[in-house]
């Protein structure tokens, strides 16, 4: 059925009826029978109240509400309409703005009602039922919203056509398989999740949240064939052992999306769970269902796979198969160009044809006119055993331009103070954080990723503080002759201002013989702030040595 629309992708899954095609954690489950029937009558009842071919219907569920939400998408389709997925995480503000942006008349909400933007409320189950009109394979079926995590998000509008390729007819036997995942309601993992459900052999297997206890013990109920994961949460499975408490060896495949998945986290992974292959997936919202997959090789850490990719300069390019997703709006969107359609990401591709991602080209942190991929200086935090999850960026400061700063979720507070050697051994000077702050989790948006921007106003800037004691005084001058500058202030920062660890080997030399203290370079490195080395200094000096008191 190339070529084929979503209802008529569902019609023919109907032909087996009672087959599953959803199952929540929670036992409620969804038959291709059932499946076609409600949303069959659900789209007449939505034509009677007013909803007609080519408007926009927002969808707002919850995590628990996957098999209503996979009916009412279906009708709206049906019903000739387009479907605007979205998730009950999101805040009040923006979802109202994202409807009005894609200039929705309807939402559909909870399990039957349609709410209309003017006020009034019909329940789907009342009322009289309304012909519905044949759409054509070329015809919008889904606005889809960006994550964000660069800016606002940005509508990217399918077809049918392009949400049902690759599908083909097949008839099954043998005992029921799932695919288990976690994705949610209003991303691009999961509403690939919920056409897998509608086309796939095997049944959509739903956490209600990315949970990995419940996820475990989901596959090990149901012995799931397959298990697809967002980063974020395979480093919590890593991280809690999780499958070490649940019998996961039904898994065939563990699939990572989304984002780019740490190589220390996926050699855990791949270890913990020898008997599946563990592939990433690279795609993005607006490129799908371009992809490049490509099961994890620890030879080739970092590699996503070979296929239709291109990179163009530095900036990665993938090409969709068919019909290319279109911005919603003429807002700077990228456009597709003979299928191929910009990513935002940069990347290489090695002798051999693999794609290396370098990072999000928003995210690149230049750093004393170095430039700094965050996903590099991330995958070397992830490789400490008591980095728990890691996030990387760029911070303004008033005397260096940028600097380069880490949030960290460690096992223990001790872990932050020897993460500046640790990392000195694995990246240049310039990748190694010059600001590292402890945090008890990262904030996420919808889809799992990371949201950096949130993360600036953790780093609190101080006011500028002057030398005030007469270490720092001492130390000050120190500094002025190894960096070269006029003048130092108290919250000045090392490594910031041109220091290395080269540098920082003399700057130790030098204070050892200033405050005649035994003092380190590796002490020094991991404390780069002015004020806390002179802190250091006072620790270490003689009770009896009354001149720098």
């Amino acid at each position: 059925m190339s070529g084929a629309t979503v209802p008529e992708v569902l019609e023919e899954r109907a032909r087996e009826p009672e087959r599953p095609a959803i199952r929540q954690t929670d036992g409620t489950s969804l038959t291709f029978g059932a499946w076609h029937a409600r949303a069959t009558g659900f789209a007449r009842r939505l034509r009677a109240s007013g909803v007609g071919t080519g408007d926009r219907v927002g969808l707002l569920f919850g995590e628990d509400e996957w098999t209503d939400h996979a009916v009412a998408f279906c009708a709206v389709l049906i019903a000739g309409a387009t479907a605007v997925p979205l998730s009950t995480r999101l805040p009040d503000t923006l979802r109202n703005d994202l409807l009005a942006r894609c200039e929705a008349r309807t939402l559909v909400h909870g399990r039957t009602a349609v709410a209309f933007a003017g006020g009034t409320t019909t329940e789907a189950t009342d009322g009289p039922v309304a012909g519905l009109d044949v759409v054509s394979p070329e015809a919008p079926a889904q606005v889809l919203f960006t994550s964000g995590t660069d800016g606002s998000p940005k509508g990217v509008v399918a077809t049918h056509a392009n949400l049902t390729h690759g599908y083909a007819p097949r008839r099954l036997r043998g005992r029921p398989r799932y695919f288990a995942h976690a994705f949610p309601i209003g991303t691009n993992a999961g509403q690939t999740m919920l056409l897998n459900a509608l086309t796939a052999e095997a049944t959509a297997l739903v956490a209600r949240h990315p949970d990995v206890e419940e996820l475990c013990a989901a596959v090990e109920r149901y012995r799931a064939d397959s298990l697809f994961l967002v980063p974020a949460t395979a480093v919590e499975l890593v991280n809690s052992a999780a499958w070490s408490r649940y019998d996961l060896t039904s898994l065939a495949l563990v699939g990572s999306t989304g984002a780019a998945l740490p190589p220390s986290v996926a050699l855990e992974l791949a270890r913990a769970l020898p008997d599946a292959a563990l592939v990433n997936y690279y795609s993005s919202t607006e490129a799908a269902p371009g992809h490049v997959a490509m099961a994890f090789d620890p030879t080739r850490p970092t590699a996503l796979g070979t296929g239709d990719v291109r990179v163009v300069g530095e900036e990665v390019w993938l090409r969709a198969p068919v019909a290319p997703r279109t911005p919603l709006h003429d807002d700077g969107s990228p456009v597709p160009v003979d299928g191929w359609i910009r990513t935002g990401d940069l990347g290489r591709i090695d002798d051999d044809g693999y794609l290396h991602l370098i990072d999000r080209e928003s995210d690149v942190v230049k750093v004393g006119g170095h430039r700094v991929s965050t996903l590099a200086v991330e995958a070397a935090l992830h490789e400490h055993p008591g980095v728990l999850d890691a996030a990387v960026l760029g911070l303004p400061h008033p005397r260096s331009g940028t600097v380069l700063a880490a949030a960290v979720v460690t096992a223990s507070a001790d872990v932050v103070e020897g993460l500046r050697v640790f990392l000195a051994e694995r990246l240049s000077p310039a990748e190694v954080p010059s600001r590292l702050l402890r945090v008890d989790l990262l904030p996420r948006n919808t889809a799992g990723k990371v949201v950096k921007r949130d993360l600036v106003g953790l780093f609190a800037v101080e006011a500028v503080l002057p030398l005030e004691s007469p270490v720092e005084r001492a130390l000050g001058l120190v500094w002025s002759t190894l960096l070269g500058l006029r003048e130092v202030r108290a919250d000045d920062d090392f490594l910031a201002l041109g220091g290395d660890s080269l540098l920082t080997l003399r700057l130790a030399r030098l204070c050892s013989a200033e405050f005649d203290v035994d003092l380190s370079a590796a002490a020094l490195f991991a404390t780069p702030v002015l004020a806390a080395q002179a802190r250091l200094i006072l620790d270490r000096l003689s009770p009896l040595d009354a001149r720098w008191r």
